[in-house]
């Protein structure tokens, strides 16, 4: 080995971990310390908890610089005892680690309470067993409103990488499930950071019911014409239209008064699209239900686009007809792709948020795919699953936090 190669077999780490009560001055004091010594600082990691702090710094040593090392130490110690901190020294042999694999992101959302640190030993149990390594984890919520919400990052190897994700990814949301809790992994870094429009279903999404059933009832349709929620049905217009040709003669104003005075937002709904707005994103709602409640929804909550089925009118009566093609579940995909055309935008930058399997073609063309208390049905489509009833939890899985949701929200 040469020389260069010898000089860098000597080369050492010193890593410093400073804790303490929080105080404003204690980073820009331990830097000091270190600008003093004439340290050579190649990391730094600072966390708060409450009231404490902890601090890691990485500091580069060198065989010859034995003096630099001690002043190093002794710069630090006398901070440390004039702050009232706590400081430990390690030394480690500088070796290039290399980190090979990718970057995933989970997040996690459950009710303050024992059942949530269960949640949390099982999702870090899934982790391990599919060969996970946490990296950091980091809490997007402080529990005062009832409820936690903590972001995981974590590398999984190249070695089988799909197999191990696939794995990964079922047996986090069949811990949801179970724990009736939110959970959702998605891949970290750009693509992550750059979503850019939510798309949500309507009915039992946006809306605690069947948006297609409310207008029908508010128009003395019988519930025996309820079409089912749980099948994408194959002749879904054709039965669509036999329903639709029951409105003919009937007054349109009169119907949508009614059906509308009967909904019922599913919590979190304004909230959710109200910061979403404040944060530049494109919202939507795409549904196999009425253009006409589609459209009302979108005024009353902001959104920016809304599709559904439209049933024609001939002056402020229904003909009795639909317009064709019906929005059914290949459709809503159709939408979705005319959206991301329109905003030049990617699959990758749109989060779907839907129910039951009508909504599947559309969450399988999404960056992120949220079943919104959904049946089995699309399990094989979606990597994230909320349980918990609230779209708020919408804003955890993008990685904002309560802080943030309570400021952009008032």
């Amino acid at each position: 080995m040469g020389e260069g190669g010898e000089q860098r077999e000597r080369e050492r780490r010193l890593i410093a971990t400073i804790s303490g009560k929080r105080t404003s001055a204690g980073l820009p004091s331990v830097l000091e310390a270190l600008e003093k010594a004439k340290a050579v600082l190649v990391d730094i990691r600072q966390f708060i908890v409450q009231d404490e702090f902890t601090l890691t710094l990485v500091i580069e040593l060198s065989d010859e610089e034995g003096q630099r090392e001690t002043d190093i130490v002794k710069e630090l110690l006398l901070c440390a005892h004039a702050m009232k901190l706590f400081v430990e020294f390690d030394v480690v042999q500088n070796r290039v680690v290399s980190e090979p694999g990718q970057v995933f992101v989970i997040t996690m959302i459950s009710p303050v309470g024992p059942a949530s640190s269960a949640f949390l030993v099982d999702i870090c149990q899934v982790i391990a067993k599919y060969n996970g390594n946490i990296e950091t984890i980091t809490s997007l919520s402080r529990g005062s409103n009832g409820f936690i919400s903590y972001e995981f990052s974590v590398r999984l190897a190249e070695k089988d990488l799909f197999r191990q994700l696939e794995k990964m990814r079922e047996g986090l949301l069949l811990l949801g499930k179970r724990a009736r809790g939110d959970i959702a992994i998605q891949r970290a870094g750009l693509l992550q950071r750059a979503k850019r429009m939510v798309v949500f279903d309507l009915s039992y999404t946006l809306i605690s019911s069947d948006a297609n059933d409310i207008l029908f009832k508010s128009a003395g349709v019988e519930e025996s014409e309820e079409m089912p929620r749980e099948h994408d049905i194959s002749d879904y217009a054709e039965q669509l239209e036999q329903r639709v040709s029951r409105l003919k003669g009937l007054q349109v104003s009169q119907v949508l008064e009614k059906a509308l005075s009967e909904l019922t937002y599913t919590p979190g709904a304004f909230e959710v699209v109200r910061t979403l707005k404040k944060l530049g994103y494109k919202t939507a709602v795409i549904s196999r239900g009425p253009r006409l409640i589609a459209d009302a929804v979108k005024t009353t909550l902001g959104l920016d686009f809304a599709y559904g089925n439209e049933f024609l009118v001939e002056g402020d009566k229904f003909s009795g007809e639909l317009r064709t093609p019906a929005v059914d579940a290949r459709r809503k995909r159709d939408l979705l792709d005319m959206l991301l055309m329109h905003e030049k935008i990617t699959t990758e930058q749109v989060i779907a948020v839907g129910d039951g399997p009508v909504s599947s073609k559309m969450l399988s063309h999404a960056g992120l795919a949220v079943a919104f208390d959904q049946p089995e049905a699309v399990d094989g489509l979606v990597y994230g699953r909320i349980h918990s009833r609230s779209l708020t939890s919408v804003l955890y899985l993008l990685g904002i936090s309560q802080d943030d949701i309570q400021s952009m929200s008032s």
